[in-house]
């Protein structure tokens, strides 16, 4: 019996110190963030003319989605003569979260003009040009980031290919061939080759968007997804004998996965849209 109560007491404090710091998690997710401003305040009120300080509380403050603050800090860094190229690309990425992007084009030609091919200082560029928008500069900035680049990620391919169409709705074949630069540098990445497929399905190269689903679909060991795809892309074409039999198969692939798969939410949700599909044919 004792064992037993030392058990659930020693269980109940587990419980109540987990519960705390869920709190705090939830409450204080910058809490680590404000111990270490705390900290380099302290450090200010001892060396007050120290740029360095001011420089890395704003650096903390920028983390803490404190923009103004962190500016205040970089100002004061200046000041105390820290006029670093450092500074001035913080202080723009600081404008364009502070939705001051003129001040930030500012600040980032000052950085810029020391150091004319800073991949970063270019990047922080073309997002303060995009924010503002002026498109066709951004894109160059873009453009010019992104060849350079050695570790670009699909993401970087996807916005560049939906600032082109954004500048120029018109202007499918640069989106595509962007994404497609993107698949030549990082491999069949499935989100790059999807963006592409809607792409070619939207200007009805059909030919093209059959030939990706394909694609897609030849390394997966789970392909009723872009089975039902490629019959929703035989309904568009008006071809429902192709259609039918893409849904055949989907239903096949269904059938063949574990009986856990196949009674899973979204499992469930695609064969109800295999049905909808079918009262379509």
């Amino acid at each position: 019996m004792q064992l037993n109560l030392c058990t659930t007491y020693t269980a109940s404090i587990f419980g109540f110190v987990f519960k705390l710091l869920l709190f705090i998690t939830v409450l204080l997710p910058h809490g680590d963030l404000s111990v270490r401003i705390a900290e380099k305040t302290a450090a200010i009120r001892v060396e007050p003319n120290n740029g360095l300080l001011y420089l890395q509380r704003g650096e903390l403050y920028f983390q803490h989605e404190q923009p103004d603050s962190a500016l205040a800090d970089y100002r004061n860094a200046l000041k105390r003569g820290l006029d670093t190229s450092l500074v001035h690309v913080l202080m723009a990425e600081a404008f364009l979260a502070s939705g001051e992007y003129e001040s930030g084009l500012k600040s980032v030609s000052e950085f810029l003009a020391l150091e004319s091919n800073n991949l970063k200082g270019i990047h922080t560029r073309g997002k303060l040009l995009e924010a503002s928008g002026k498109l066709k500069q951004a894109i160059a900035d873009f453009e010019f980031v992104l060849a350079r680049s050695d570790n670009p990620r699909p993401q970087d391919f996807v916005h560049m290919a939906e600032l082109y169409l954004k500048s120029d709705p018109e202007d499918t074949e640069s989106a595509i061939a962007m994404l497609k630069n993107g698949v030549d540098r990082l491999g069949k990445v499935i989100s790059l080759q999807m963006k592409i497929y809607n792409l070619e399905k939207d200007r009805k190269n059909y030919t093209a968007a059959h030939q990706l689903l394909d694609e897609m679909m030849e390394p997966l060991s789970r392909k009723e997804r872009l089975l039902v795809e490629k019959a929703e892309l035989y309904l568009l074409e008006k071809k429902n004998f192709e259609a039918a039999q893409a849904l055949v198969d989907a239903e096949n692939a269904i059938a063949a996965l574990p009986i856990r798969f196949q009674n899973l939410g979204a499992t469930n949700k695609l064969k109800e849209h295999i049905q909808e599909l079918k009262q379509q044919l």
